[in-house]
C-alpha cells in the first residue's frame, strides 16, 4: 500500500496533537476543511471537451458560476452534475453520444469548483445553483450525476421540486453520514473530535440534516426511472451503497454494475456511456 503524501501525514499528526491539547480547535479546523472544495488540475482530455462547449457565466449571489453548453438550444436537455472536488468537464465523454442522440447538454461547475467562484460550498448552495440553471436554460429531461452530485440531484428532487423524466446516479453514496465517517478516518481524528464536529454541523444545519440529504431517503421521492451505476471495485464508495439505493428506490430504480472501472474511470467507459444514453433515450 503506497505511503500517504507528506502533507497528509503532517495533517494527521497535527490533528492528533490538537485532539489532546485543543480539541475545540481541531473541531473548528475539521469543520472548515469539510466545506472547503479543493480544485485539482484539469486533464488535457477534459480541457479539450470544454473547448468544444459554448462557455458562459451565470450571475449568482455566491459569485459567477461557469456554465457549459453543447448542442442546440431547444433540443431536450440532459444536465451533467459532477461530484465533490470535480468539475463539469469530468463528464465530458457523455457529450458526443448525447449530441448524436439529439440532446442539448448543459453542465456547470459547482460553487468553489472548476472555474466557478468560491472556495467552499454546501449541498444546499449547489442545489440552489442547479435550480437557477433550470430556470435560465430550461428544465432538463434527465440528469447524469456522479458521486456527491447524486446527493445534490436527489435532494433537489425531494426538496426543491425538481421534475425529471430520468435520473442516472453513478458511484453514489447512499448517505452523507458515510462521507463523514470516511472524512474522519482520512484525517485520523479522535472519536471525540468527530462527535463534536457532527454536533456542530447539526447545530448549524439542523439535527435532521442527515435525513434531509440522504440519497436513500430522497430517492423515495422519485416518481420516474432512476438508473444506478456502480463499479464493484470502487474504493471511494463501496458498491453496497448502490444496492441500498436500488432497494430504497423500489420499482423506479434499476441497478447496473461494472467491474474494474473504479470511482472515476467509469465516467469514460464506452459500454457504460452507451448503457446510460440508451436508458435516457429509451
Amino acid at each position: 500500500m503506497p505511503r500517504p503524501p507528506v502533507t497528509l501525514r503532517l495533517l494527521r499528526i497535527t490533528f492528533r496533537l490538537l485532539s489532546v491539547l485543543a480539541p475545540w480547535l481541531a473541531v473548528r479546523w475539521m469543520y472548515r476543511l469539510w466545506f472547503t472544495s479543493p480544485r485539482f488540475n484539469e486533464p488535457p482530455r477534459e480541457a479539450a471537451w470544454g473547448e468544444t462547449a459554448t462557455r458562459t457565466t451565470l450571475p449568482h449571489a455566491l459569485g459567477a458560476m461557469a456554465v457549459y453548453q453543447w448542442g442546440k438550444t431547444g433540443d431536450p436537455i440532459v444536465l451533467l452534475m459532477h461530484g465533490w472536488s470535480g468539475r463539469a468537464t469530468q463528464l465530458g465523454a457523455f457529450v458526443a453520444p448525447l449530441l448524436k442522440a439529439g440532446y442539448c447538454v448543459i453542465a456547470f461547475d459547482a460553487p468553489g469548483h472548476g472555474r466557478s467562484a468560491g472556495t467552499s460550498t454546501t449541498i444546499f448552495q449547489i442545489s440552489d445553483v442547479l435550480a437557477k440553471i433550470t430556470t435560465v436554460y430550461g428544465k432538463p429531461k434527465a440528469i447524469i450525476a456522479h458521486s456527491f452530485g447524486c446527493l445534490v440531484s436527489l435532494y433537489s428532487v425531494a426538496h426543491q421540486q425538481l421534475v425529471l423524466e430520468k435520473l442516472v446516479c453513478i458511484s453514489a453514496p447512499s448517505s452523507a453520514v458515510y462521507l463523514v465517517d470516511g472524512f474522519a478516518r482520512h484525517l485520523r481524528v479522535s472519536s471525540k473530535v468527530k462527535t463534536a464536529f457532527i454536533q456542530q454541523v447539526e447545530k448549524n444545519f439542523g439535527e435532521n440534516l442527515w435525513q434531509r440529504i440522504s440519497a436513500s431517503e430522497n430517492i423515495q421521492s422519485a416518481s420516474f426511472p432512476v438508473l444506478i451505476v456502480h463499479d464493484k471495485e470502487d474504493t471511494d464508495v463501496a458498491w453496497q451503497h448502490a444496492q441500498q439505493l436500488a432497494k430504497s428506490g423500489g420499482k423506479h430504480a434499476q441497478l447496473y454494475t461494472t467491474k474494474g472501472l473504479g470511482h472515476r474511470r467509469i465516467l469514460r467507459d464506452d459500454t457504460v456511456i452507451k448503457r446510460i444514453v440508451d436508458f435516457i433515450h429509451s
